[in-house]
């Protein structure tokens, strides 16, 4: 996922950032792909310009492959539907648990 925009968007952190569903809870993995399902993740048409231009506004470019499927897909603030706002809540709950498995510890 990479997040661009937003009131306090600093382009240094908007690189992408990539998840291996291997490294991932199962039960992550299992309400990201319920969630991909619901919002029609690989068959919706790209949403890139569908939202009203807004300055403050992120947008997201989510990529998802699994399964023989690949799709990246752009959602722009503010969602059109519930499905889109819960897969990207998901995808950056998964994006969270980076820092966690990095191993890195400041005092060695």
């Amino acid at each position: 996922m990479t997040i661009f925009g937003g009131i306090a968007h600093f382009p240094s952190r908007a690189g992408e950032r990539v998840r291996h569903l291997a490294d991932l809870d199962p039960t992550l993995v299992a309400e990201l792909l319920t969630a991909a399902e619901a919002s029609d993740l690989f068959t919706c048409p790209d949403l890139n310009g569908a939202a009203s231009f807004r300055p403050d506004a992120r947008t997201y470019s989510i990529r998802l492959v699994h399964g023989g499927h690949s799709r990246l897909l752009t959602v722009p603030e503010p969602f059109e539907a519930p499905e889109l706002a819960q897969l990207v809540r998901t995808v950056r709950r998964c994006r969270a648990g980076e820092r966690a498995t990095f191993p890195f510890s400041p005092c060695q």
